[in-house]
């Protein structure tokens, strides 16, 4: 065809697939792209749907008629035969220069036009072919060009009414054990819907209660960059932001240059300072003890210790952490304290790991 459909086709589908070809010469295990031959194409649909070939023609060859795109659901759910996406380009092509002629050149992709979206998804697949990928529906290439996640309406529905049904228990003050707010799980087998009780709030919390929060660092070795790194991977906090109750600012990570957070913690801040940390993108906000020791190397390879309580963190001072939990730290046969009283060996199973009671410190070493 000599229509401007058809030379564009040309050239993005046959002539550039083509010198992909020249030059890339081994492909290994992977089928090289075919080409595309328009003219071939054009016949051989012809030949299998004669009715069509006045249709496919005059698309071929720039005629004036238009392809519409109002098709239904069921529709854009088909994957399309090659020969189908090859009209689909053409046709969209053509829509687009005679109503957006203005548009061309500044023309954005946007998943609800219909036009732009039949135009992506023939292509999408015309490229597909080419490198003998699996061609998608319509229905599947929205979802990936729009950056779509499929939800299912039925699930949507049933958390619209349990948040709903939680919703009320609050207004009307509970009061019954069956009637107290719940965290309500939405499983794929057996119970569907799984309730679980809400904690209560615990005064060993930083968060929830009003326990101190202390923070041990190695004077030698701990430097700014550090702390900001406890507080994103161990804390969880998204930007956290540096501060001292008497002024002194540092702000988020990002506001410090290289040489400030190389800074050492020891020449910025003073053993026993009260930092400030807040997180404005969760609206939290704690107090942090900051104080130096010369921890052991072996016991604290991070180089500090987290703790909410005094007397865990004098323990952790004392003795290793995994020793102090119960578990294994290495394959002699002596006996040690186990967690609770009593003692174990080696030769006892030891817990894969031990949940911390929230009354209990969060020692992390």
């Amino acid at each position: 065809g000599d229509s401007f459909g058809g030379r564009v086709f040309k050239k993005i589908f046959c002539e550039e697939v083509k010198k992909v070809l020249l030059k890339e010469k081994d492909w290994g295990s992977k089928a090289p792209p075919k080409p595309l031959d328009l003219d071939c194409i054009l016949k051989s649909a012809a030949a299998a749907e004669k009715e069509a070939e006045a249709a496919t023609l005059k698309l071929a060859e720039g005629a004036e008629e238009k392809c519409t795109s109002a098709r239904s659901s069921l529709r854009d759910q088909e994957v399309l035969s090659l020969h189908e996406n090859v009209k689909e380009f053409l046709a969209t092509t053509r829509r687009f220069i005679s109503e957006r002629k203005d548009m061309i050149g500044s023309a954005t992709f946007d998943k609800d036009d219909e036009i732009a979206m039949d135009f992506v998804a023939a292509t999408a697949n015309l490229r597909m072919h080419i490198y003998g990928i699996p061609t998608l529906s319509r229905f599947a290439v929205k979802g990936i060009a729009g950056n779509i996640i499929h939800a299912i309406a039925t699930t949507n529905a049933m958390a619209a009414g349990l948040v709903v049904m939680e919703g009320i228990k609050v207004l009307t003050g509970g009061g019954k054990e069956q009637l107290k707010p719940k965290a309500a799980w939405i499983g794929d087998r057996g119970n569907i819907i799984q309730f679980q009780a809400l904690e209560e709030p615990s005064k060993h919390c930083v968060v929830c209660g009003d326990a101190q929060m202390t923070i041990v660092v190695d004077r030698k070795v701990f430097t700014l960059e550090k702390l900001y790194g406890v507080l994103n991977n161990k804390l969880g906090m998204i930007e956290p932001s540096v501060n001292t109750l008497g002024g002194s600012y540092w702000g988020v990570k990002e506001e410090n240059d290289e040489e400030a957070l190389a800074k050492y913690l020891r020449d910025i801040f003073q053993d026993g300072e009260q930092l400030s940390i807040e997180d404005d993108a969760q609206d939290f906000s704690f107090n942090l003890l900051l104080s130096f020791d010369d921890l052991d190397e072996k016991e604290h390879p991070v180089g500090y210790i987290l703790t909410t309580s005094d007397e865990e963190l004098q323990k952790a001072k004392e003795k290793p952490n995994l020793e102090r939990l119960g578990m294994k730290a290495s394959s002699s046969s002596k006996k040690r304290s186990a967690p609770g009283g009593g003692s174990a060996t080696d030769g006892d199973a030891a817990p894969a790991s031990k949940r911390i009671r929230s009354e209990e410190a969060i020692v992390l070493t």
